[in-house]
């Protein structure tokens, strides 16, 4: 009876929606105003806007909605070089990071005429704005998900193991052995 509780409280906590973050625009030049929206965050709880890391300035403080939407509306570090960014959402919940969060959307700062930078430079973005807004690790969502999964398998293959066994052994108990054909005598 325990395994099937852990088992139906692991399919909830799988199920479970990541926070959301999407922009109005995709890209635009520093100083440009953009809105954005996002969803499944934790409810009537603060959610900051961050630009390029989960520290890095922020943007926008909001309260998501009851519902856990949140709109808010931003600007381009006006100090930002050409290149790739990312706008970070994070939300904390009893000091530490609400379960989904940070949520992310990636966003490109053009200069004049839509030019966009060729490489990292001095205060330029990271050249992968993603790698530098991993999830906490002191958090322990990101590493206990991947055990649970793994225990979820191992314990799964584990089960159709035993079912696939009992089934073989079952089958040849019931089986009745057929006698052969007597030859008669002549």
């Amino acid at each position: 009876m325990a395994a099937i509780a852990a088992v139906t409280a692991a399919a909830a906590y799988a199920c479970t929606n990541l926070a959301t973050l999407d922009l109005s625009s995709g890209s635009g030049a520093p100083g440009m105003s953009f809105t954005a929206t996002g969803s499944s965050f934790t409810p009537s709880a603060p959610v900051v806007l961050h630009w390029n890391s989960l520290t890095g300035p922020v943007l926008a403080n909001i309260h998501a909605s009851s519902s856990g939407a949140l709109t808010a509306t931003a600007k381009v570090p006006s100090t930002a070089l050409p290149g790739d960014y990312v706008v970070v959402a994070t939300q904390t919940i009893k000091g530490q990071p609400a379960f989904g969060t940070p949520a992310r959307a990636t966003f490109q700062v053009v200069g004049p005429g839509g030019a966009t930078a060729g490489g990292a430079q001095n205060g330029a973005p990271a050249t992968n704005p993603l790698a530098s807004v991993a999830t906490s690790s002191s958090s322990g969502v990101s590493g206990g998900l991947l055990a649970a999964t793994i225990i979820l398998a191992v314990l799964g293959i584990s089960l159709f193991g035993f079912g696939a066994a009992g089934y073989v052994r079952q089958r040849r108990k019931s089986e009745v052995p057929v006698p052969a054909p007597v030859k008669k005598q002549k």
